[in-house]
């Protein structure tokens, strides 16, 4: 049995919910720009590394 009408409406709630997530990540992202970056090159290098050394 194919119902369109629940189908519909549960990806609808999920893009909703989706959204506000996206957005409220966004904010922090943008906020913890610096931190990220500096973790980011640190993690990088390290994983440079361990494949290296492996």
């Amino acid at each position: 049995h194919y119902d369109p009408q629940p189908v519909k409406k549960i990806p609808k709630k999920r893009e909703k919910s989706k959204r506000k997530i996206s957005n409220s990540d966004d904010e922090h992202y943008d906020n913890d720009d610096n931190c990220s970056d500096e973790e980011d090159d640190g993690k990088r290098k390290r994983s440079k590394i361990a494949p290296q050394n492996q």
